[in-house]
């Protein structure tokens, strides 16, 4: 079938973190904007005369709602064509062309007992989509568990939905790994730890999965995916209890 594309309009912009914006579209005409949760759209973006310049895709940050809305969460690439555009030259009420959504980077349709989201920066974003669909829901996996790795506290993403989703959730935990604040004091919270270094050294603790069957969701860039991969494998993870979305 050939790509339908459709038009969106710019509703609001946020940022939520140095370089990070929480982008909020609606749909334009008569269709209503259905998608599942971890989907992503495609904007043809006004940059470039090759397609491939201005294809640029970002997974839909929030849960589907029956509503025209939908949300991106984006961080700004210096020299990037396509987020120079979002962040330095769109404004509210301009019009984009997008496709989607598209991609099976999807909850399963049995609920798992144990959910596990691995990801690096705005490879937060489907998981968010994901964890407030699961909240919509009656029937909720037992346990939850995000790890999430970034540079310094200050690029943690939405941490107030996080305190609040521990309140929705039965057993749900956060795990921060940072990269580069190496000097900051670490103080844990409720359900919420922090780490110094990378997002491997969490899932590798075995007692973190002290859990039945865990399901695996792994997003980012490819270089945390493989070695997430291999890691979770040698532990005798089966790959069909492994998903991955790649970033860039």
């Amino acid at each position: 079938m050939p790509t339908k594309w459709n038009e969106c309009e710019l509703v609001s912009f946020k940022e939520i973190a140095p370089q990070t914006r929480l982008f909020t579209f609606k749909l334009l005409g008569d269709d209503v904007f259905s998608f599942k949760a971890g989907q992503f759209i495609t904007f043809d973006l006004p940059v470039h005369e090759k397609r491939l310049y201005r294809w640029k895709s970002y997974s839909l940050a929030n849960a589907p709602d029956n509503t025209n809305h939908f949300e991106l969460c984006i961080v700004k690439n210096e020299g990037g064509l396509g987020t120079t555009y979002l962040f330095d030259q769109i404004i509210i009420g301009d019009k984009l062309k997008f496709k989607g959504p598209e991609g099976s980077f999807i909850l399963p349709e049995k609920n798992p007992e144990t959910l596990c989201f691995i990801c690096t920066g705005t490879g937060i974003a489907p998981f968010r989509s994901m964890l407030w669909d699961i909240c919509q829901n009656p029937v909720k996996p037992a346990t939850i568990r995000v790890i999430f790795g970034t540079r310094k506290m200050e690029n943690v993403l939405f941490l107030d939905e996080w305190r609040e989703l521990i309140e929705l959730l039965p057993d749900f935990q956060v795990h921060i790994a940072l990269s580069r604040d190496e000097k900051l004091p670490l103080i844990n919270e409720k359900n919420i730890f922090y780490y110094r270094g990378y997002v491997h050294q969490i899932y590798q603790h075995q007692k973190l999965f002290d859990m039945k069957e865990p399901t695996f969701y792994l997003c980012g860039w490819r270089n945390m995916i493989d070695e997430a991969q291999k890691n979770l494998l040698n532990l005798g993870f089966p790959s069909s209890h492994i998903q991955t979305e790649l970033y860039g």
